[in-house]
């Protein structure tokens, strides 16, 4: 399993940004770009892999619907 090890919370968000909503400075803002620096590259390493990443069982399997008008278009 892959993980990104560079994730944080901030507890109380509401509390962390302005009025005008943006993020008050603070340590947490300071980290921001690391986990946005550290998700692209985490995509770069596993795009070329996307379709082998995304893919799930019960996403492929065929209702019994589809599974039988297949075999009925396979056996005319």
């Amino acid at each position: 399993m892959l993980t990104i090890s560079n994730q944080f919370s901030v507890a109380k968000t509401f509390l962390k940004f302005e009025d005008a909503s943006r993020m008050k400075p603070s340590p947490h803002y300071e980290r921001v770009p690391d986990v946005t620096e550290e998700l692209v590259q985490f995509m770069v390493l596993t795009r070329d892999g996307a379709g082998y990443l995304v893919d799930r069982c019960s996403e492929r399997r065929e209702s019994a619907k589809a599974l039988s008008r297949r075999d009925n278009l396979r056996n005319t």
